[in-house]
């Protein structure tokens, strides 16, 4: 398997964003969270580790849940609100004096 041109891993990234967008329906909290999310694996993960048919699925996936308001949007929409609350708890910390 061959590493992925630039283009390709581009074209993946905005895909994805654009599609998960559309999940979120463009909510506030929610949109960043995907937005963060996406970018920290598009930096962080080798470009070797690309897999156009996880990408292929994960597209169904985001499609199913801006289209339908079933199970994958609900799971969208619980694991956005799990990692905000997660961050924000992380930010808020602070020690007692």
């Amino acid at each position: 398997m061959s590493t992925p041109s630039a283009q390709t891993l581009r074209t993946a990234y905005r895909h994805l964003y654009k599609a998960s967008l559309a999940a979120v329906q463009y909510t506030v909290p929610q949109r960043f969270v995907v937005r963060d999310k996406l970018r920290k694996a598009f930096r962080y993960t080798p470009a070797s580790r690309y897999n156009a048919q996880r990408i292929h699925n994960t597209l169904e996936f985001l499609h199913h849940a801006a289209t339908k308001r079933g199970l994958e949007h609900t799971i969208v929409k619980n694991l956005c609100l799990i990692h905000y609350h997660h961050v924000s708890f992380r930010k808020r910390r602070y020690v007692d004096p």
